[in-house]
């Protein structure tokens, strides 16, 4: 038997097989048709033949699907001429075959056989049907996929037809729905994981009656019209936790009149202040009820003040939503509603405020009802589960997302239905407080530890497709994909050990509770809805707070494919599409929940064997979003996990000061004021996210320095992005080496010259004296510049040559050897024609200070560097930019396609954010991003940028969207070189005409090439290729002048290649004058390329996915894999 390499979907190289497969082995399949129609036929009498009756399919797509022996995945490929499938066992009937297939490569390859596949696929409410497949061809190699053929499927008379992010397959009354991801995916299922799910799904109406929140019976009866079933039982209908939770309450009276049409009327209320803080120290919470459809959104706050930012997000949402406003507002007169920001907010919106009469609570019945309804739920649902008083938000959160989705009696549609106009089905529902099994990641287990670990169900998660799950080892609520159900229906009869944690309480605020609930009855009731208060951020708790469960989101998005021993037998199908579509209406609300973000992320200190797999890439984010915060202050440090860790890097903090002779003790001289001395934590991250290192460093608060007392000069240079970026592309075009080396206490190796005392470090005081300082120490104003002067002069007395383009850039060249080094504080790249050069530098260096070798360059200034097997090298910014998602909480937002829309600039008055700190910290993540790695997205954060001083919250929004994108494609690399281009440096340069409309100003870019690989974008192309020019003579590339600049725009080629001039350009005389004196020097030649052509395009104005993808690869933007 011999074989060929061919490729396989998606580049991946297969090895298949040129012979026939053995059909003995397809013995065991000819039972198959049988098993097939016998278990159809027990769960729902299908027919043998073609579907007939009327099916509506939804699939989720394959990163949404745990990785499962019983389903199989098969690929809609629009470019395949047959079925293809890779499971012989899926055969009902098959014989040899000739036929010959021609791969994405060219390759020809032989089919091992043809024949009929039958498969059981899921329909939307959960039932089993059969499907078959003709002249399907069989291929053995695993490593190949199943496919199913588009044009086959045309011959087969199904018509197929694909929209933005949907395949919709049809044939008569038949309908599939995939949702793409990267590919249209559908899923089979074997026999016995059929037969095993029908049992499951077998539940009695007191089993519903506790999965959706203790409804009454009466309104689960009424779901039979929407599909729901249930088997008969003699269960007795009295509930004892519904009778604990809801006896003493009364109805309200009903309301007069409905609104006529969705969005008229939205009515809200507070509730509050609640006895038990929440796990994020909540105490109120806000509802708000769309009237017509019923539809809830509910939010957390810790105070009232809180309101009128939440009346605010709520309404911007909407607003967003369906590109509409509300017509009227109602609540009671509660200050926190009728305050005059909130007021200016609706008029300027021509929203009509109503409110109630004094002492009148029952004309806002509405919300007054939900308030009460949820908390008698929330309150059941404790008492059934007997899970600690403390997890009342998930109840909330669980009551609420069932009871929009629960019918009336005045009415056969559901909230969830009116307000999405999208039918709704019961097949993700599961009775609260359930116990679990949840997967451990691979990343956070040892290989002998247990791959599952024990918890309860506690609800669904509004931002990420998975199950909320309280885990009592750590007192957290994470959420999980992979989820195992057991012992569904006896849950809460053996209370677990945090049933004994008391209830912190807290005072009852003089503030009069608005509801008619007093505190008694809500006892410990906050309600959720939107984003549940368990989120990315974390609570810091004030001291004498009793310790509270603290949460961590295990966010595992939409690509979990994780490997489980077993397949779930009880299990249900996925979280739906229309968790989903009320995720969307909520996601505006998240950000006013006011937790504390982290800058920095703990990584697993687990060390992986090379790149996690493809099937497991979504808990990388796990490493992101489980943020263990640094510590602050040195009291934080001793008290923290840690300490062990953070003692050691302090004690060897002090020892390489003292070591270093860096001061002196003494008294404070009269007269004189000591600066004060602080401790800096930090782990430090490999180019995987792991941790290598802990790090404590003392630094002095140089922001109690004098200028001229104790500083004067501080102005220290670094490297530019474009020097590195350019030492990359040289060293993989000429196949140097590059190495990186950091330098120990890199400060301390500078004199002072000035006199500074310095307080004694915290923990480690002797006495009242003071410290003299000798050496520079970080914090001090002048450090910086102490420390590039000292290293500045070991390398001058070492041969090297200052660079005139790069203050920090340095050049040694011998006769037949050459060395470059850049320096970025205490990081520093050696790139040298041979190793023994390099070694030399790094003794010259070790000579002076301590020098640590970090080997070949992976990881530099934040940028992963990655070089194939030609020498080019790549960068990129993915735990980065995974910083940057966390830090706008948007990990389980839906993926952008663009970073912004075409022809982004708004001219009406949008509503400004009062704070816009959160705003700059983003747009200068995205700067960094966009000026090292990312230039495709350069042209949107240009754009938004302008808006730092004032931005609205559609600005916000839109830098969002942003994030989104680079969060998409955040594998992308930037290619530094090619060996296959000819061409030394081009240039690409773009403008755009008075596109922004508030003051009609243009914005121009370009971007640069040197062998093959992007080095610098930016606004000013002649005077770039002026410096490069330089930059390039130090590298002794031989360039070949004149320099090529390519621009869309002939009216500006033809006058700077003219010598005319008007005073209609006057206005650019000084600019156009440059660029034409370089170009008569031959420095530059301009010539014209078409607009498609221009990649410096995506550099200065928003452009479609098709066009936007067709430049970034143009401009090297790839991904690796």
């Amino acid at each position: 038997m011999d074989f060929h390499q061919v490729m396989g979907p998606g580049g991946r190289h297969c090895v298949v097989s040129r012979s026939g497969p053995d059909l003995s082995e397809f013995k065991s399949t000819k039972l198959r048709n049988e098993e097939i129609s016998e278990t159809c036929s027990e769960l729902r009498n299908f027919k043998k033949s073609d579907i007939t009756q009327d099916k509506v399919f939804k699939f989720q797509n394959q990163d949404e699907f745990t990785k499962n022996e019983s389903i199989e995945h098969w690929y809609v490929d629009s470019g395949a001429s047959k079925h293809v499938c890779t499971n012989l066992s899926l055969f009902t009937s098959i014989e040899n075959s000739d036929q010959v297939v021609v791969v994405a490569n060219g390759f020809k390859v032989k089919a091992e056989g043809i024949g009929t596949v039958e498969i059981l696929v899921q329909d939307e409410v959960g039932r089993y049907v059969k499907l078959t497949l003709y002249e399907v061809l069989y291929f053995s190699s695993k490593n190949f996929s199943n496919l199913i053929s588009v044009h086959k499927l045309a011959q087969d008379k199904f018509n197929i037809k694909f929209e933005y992010d949907d395949c919709i397959i049809s044939k008569e009354d038949l309908r599939i729905n995939l949702k793409m991801d990267y590919l249209y995916t559908l899923y089979s299922y074997n026999v016995d994981y059929v037969f095993l799910s029908s049992k499951a799904n077998s539940y009695c109406i007191h089993q519903w009656h506790r999965m959706l929140s203790h409804r009454n019976l009466d309104d689960i009866k009424r779901l039979k019209e929407k599909g729901l079933r249930f088997k008969n039982c003699k269960c007795n209908d009295v509930c004892e936790p519904c009778i604990k939770g809801k006896l003493s309450r009364k109805s309200f009276p009903k309301q007069a009149s409905k609104p006529d049409m969705f969005l008229d009327l939205v009515v809200s209320d507070v509730c509050g202040p609640m006895q038990v803080k929440s796990i994020q120290g909540s105490r109120y919470f806000i509802t708000f009820i769309e009237v017509y459809s019923g539809y809830t959104v509910v939010s957390f706050m810790k105070e009232k003040s809180e309101v009128p930012t939440k009346v605010i997000e709520y309404i911007e949402s909407i607003k967003v939503k369906f590109g509409r406003k509300i017509k009227i507002f109602r609540s009671d007169r509660g200050t926190e509603y009728t305050n005059s920001r909130l007021q200016d907010y609706l008029r300027s919106e021509g929203i009509k405020f109503e409110s109630t009469v004094g002492y009148a609570p029952e004309q806002n019945g509405i919300a007054e009802r939900k308030n009460r309804t949820l908390m008698e739920a929330a309150r059941t649902m404790l008492f059934d589960s007997k899970l600690p008083k403390f997890l009342w938000t998930e109840a909330v959160n669980e009551a609420c997302y069932n009871q929009n989705r629960l019918v009336s009696k005045l009415r056969s549609e559901t909230p969830y239905e009116v307000y999405y106009k999208k039918k709704q089905y019961f097949k993700d529902f599961h009775i609260f407080g359930s116990e679990v099994y949840f997967k451990i990641p691979d990343e956070v287990r040892k290989k002998l530890d247990p791959k599952a670990k024990k918890g309860r169900y506690v609800g669904h998660d509004s931002q990420a497709k998975g199950y909320r799950v309280y885990e009592p080892d750590s007192r957290t609520v994470r959420i999980h994909r992979e989820v195992v159900f057991i012992n569904k229906y006896n849950i809460g009869r053996n209370p677990i050990k945090d049933q004994v944690i008391k209830d912190y309480q807290i005072e009852e605020s003089s503030d009069k509770i608005q509801n008619k609930d007093t505190i008694e009855d809500i006892q410990n009731e906050d309600v959720v809805v939107k984003n549940p208060e368990i989120s990315k951020e974390r609570t810091t708790f004030n001291p004498e707070d009793l310790p509270q469960p603290e949460v961590e989101e295990q966010v595992q998005n939409q690509g979990i494919n994780a490997n489980q021993e077993e397949p779930n037998q009880n299990e249900e199908e996925d979280i739906d599409e229309e968790f989903h579509d009320a995720v969307e209406e909520q996601l505006p609300i998240q950000e006013p929940q006011v937790i504390q973000i982290e800058d920095e992320v703990r990584r697993s200190g687990r060390e992986t064997a090379g790149k996690l797999p493809s099937h497991l890439k979504d808990y990388e984010l796990y490493q992101v979003l489980s943020v263990k915060p640094e510590p602050r202050t040195y009291k934080q440090a001793i008290q923290s996990e840690d300490k062990d860790k953070w003692i050691a890097a302090m004690d060897q903090e002090i020892k390489s000061l003292c070591d270093n002779d860096a001061w002196c003790l003494v008294d404070l001289p009269v007269g004189r004021k000591a600066v004060g001395s602080k401790w800096v934590f930090k782990r430090k991250e490999n180019q995987d996210g792991n941790i290598i290192e802990y790090k404590a460093r003392l630094v002095a608060q140089g922001y109690s320095q004098k200028y001229g007392e104790d500083y004067d000069e501080v102005f220290a240079p670094v490297t530019r992005s474009s020097t590195f970026r350019l030492l990359l592309a040289v060293s993989g075009r000429r196949k140097y080496y590059v190495k990186q080396f950091d330098i120990k206490t890199a400060f301390l190796n500078g004199e002072l010259k000035e006199e500074i005392y310095l307080k004694q470090p915290p923990g480690y005081e002797i006495n009242d004296q003071v410290l003299r300082l000798k050496k520079s120490l970080y914090g001090l104003k002048q450090a910086a510049r102490v420390w590039n002067q000292t290293i500045h002069q070991v390398l001058i007395q070492d041969g090297f040559i200052q660079s005139q383009a790069d203050m920090c850039f340095y050049i040694k060249n011998l006769s037949d050897k050459s060395c470059y080094l850049i320096i970025h504080v205490d990081d520093i790249l050696i790139a040298g024609s041979d190793l023994e050069i390099i070694s030399q530098t790094q003794a010259k260096l070790s000579k002076h200070f301590q020098v640590k070798d970090l080997g070949t360059v992976k990881f530099f200034l934040g940028i992963a560097i990655n070089q194939d097997e030609e020498g080019n090298f790549f960068i990129n910014q993915e735990n980065y930019i995974k910083k940057i998602v966390s830090e706008a909480s948007l990990s389980d937002a839906k993926p952008s396609k663009i970073p912004l829309d075409v022809g982004y600039y708004k001219l009406e008055d949008e509503v400004l954010l009062e704070d816009n700190k959160e705003y700059r910290k983003l747009i200068g993540m995205l700067l960094y991003v966009s000026t090292n790695s990312r230039p495709d997205i350069s042209s949107s954060v240009s754009i938004l940028s302008q808006k730092v001083v004032s931005p609205s919250r559609t600005d916000l929004n839109e830098v969002k969207r942003v994030i989104n994108y680079l969060n998409s494609t955040r594998s992308l690399s930037l290619r530094l070189s090619s060996q296959d281009q000819n061409e030394v440096i081009k240039f690409y340069s773009d403008a755009n005409w008075a596109e922004d409309r508030r003051d009609r100003k243009s914005n121009s870019g370009h971007i640069g090439f040197v062998f093959g690989g992007a080095g610098r974008g930016g606004t000013e192309a002649t005077q770039e290729i002026l410096w490069l020019k330089y930059l390039c003579e130090d590298f002794k590339i031989d360039i070949k002048f004149p320099i090529e600049v390519k621009a869309d725009n002939q009216s500006a080629i033809k006058m700077v290649d003219s010598y005319k001039f008007s005073n209609a350009t006057k206005h650019i005389a000084t600019r156009y004058h440059f660029i034409k004196e370089v170009k008569e020097k031959g420095v530059i030649q301009i010539k014209y390329v078409p607009a498609e052509d221009n990649i410096a395009d995506m550099l200065t104005k928003a452009l479609g996915a098709v066009k936007l993808k067709q430049l970034r690869e143009a401009a090297g933007i790839i991904n690796l894999e």
